[in-house]
């Protein structure tokens, strides 16, 4: 099959700004084939009941279908690296798996969100018509909802941060211009530590009460530990007496010298 044919996926722009974008090649690799092939619609695979969003893929096949040939070699990831990059794709909340006969199943959160498109086709829409200026236009009234009055860096995941906005009005705590400003300042501390923006902020939705961001349980940052220091005191230190008789000693024999 060429490139061009065949059912297609759709790729937020904001992915360029994403935490997966900074990662290592394989994550980003895996992560858009994961999406591209998890189901649009509702089927079945070998028996096994595959809902929209869901692919059924072993390691192996995940390895086989990733890899790619550089002149006569092929150059394919570990499986101890596949298995890596799928427990961070399920703490960052990208993912959740069960097993199964012949591989897991993979369930990609929030598929309808990411897929919108696909989802329009898929119930018998239209396309979107608009023309540009129309899109254009309406993508600047989603950004303006979000929060007027606020200038957003450029380095924050949008489409999260809506999600965090609406978990701080649903414990009863909505923000506030100046509280929103100090959440992103929070924010930013906690990524400068090393930690990635997408789990430090479902770390915060997920504990249900946690109303700013702090640094990711488990998450190995590469800290250096200070070393402990130990102070060696000399016995005779409390012994003043001894000290004393000490230096006695030392000045006859720098008397004798001098003679």
């Amino acid at each position: 099959m060429r490139e061009g044919e065949g059912t297609k996926f759709t790729i937020d722009r904001k992915i360029f700004s994403s935490d997966i974008w900074h990662s290592s090649p394989w994550k980003l690799k895996i992560w858009l084939y994961l999406l591209g092939k998890a189901n649009h619609k509702d089927g079945n695979f070998m028996g096994i009941p595959i809902k929209r969003g869901q692919l059924i893929r072993s390691y192996r096949t995940i390895q086989k279908d990733c890899s790619y040939k550089v002149g006569y070699r092929l150059k394919k990831p570990s499986l101890s690296t596949i298995s890596t990059i799928c427990e961070e794709l399920t703490k960052e909340l990208r993912i959740e798996r069960r097993s199964e006969h012949g591989g897991q199943v993979i369930t990609i959160l929030n598929y309808d969100e990411l897929q919108q498109l696909r989802k329009n086709e898929a119930n018998g829409e239209a396309n979107d018509t608009r023309t540009i200026p129309e899109r254009n236009k309406n993508v600047k009234n989603v950004k303006n909802n979000i929060k007027k009055g606020i200038d957003y860096p450029d380095w924050l995941n949008l489409e999260l941060w809506k999600e965090f906005k609406k978990y701080r009005t649903k414990i009863k705590s909505p923000l506030t211009d100046h509280a929103e400003k100090l959440c992103l300042t929070d924010l930013r501390k906690v990524i400068d530590q090393g930690h990635q923006q997408d789990a430090i902020i479902n770390q915060t939705i997920k504990s249900g009460k946690w109303k700013s961001f702090y640094p990711v349980k488990g998450e190995n940052v590469g800290r250096v530990q200070p070393k402990e220091f130990k102070l060696e005191v000399p016995e005779n230190i409390c012994k003043p007496e001894e000290n004393m008789e000490n230096i006695k000693k030392l000045r006859q024999l720098i008397g004798g010298i001098g003679k």
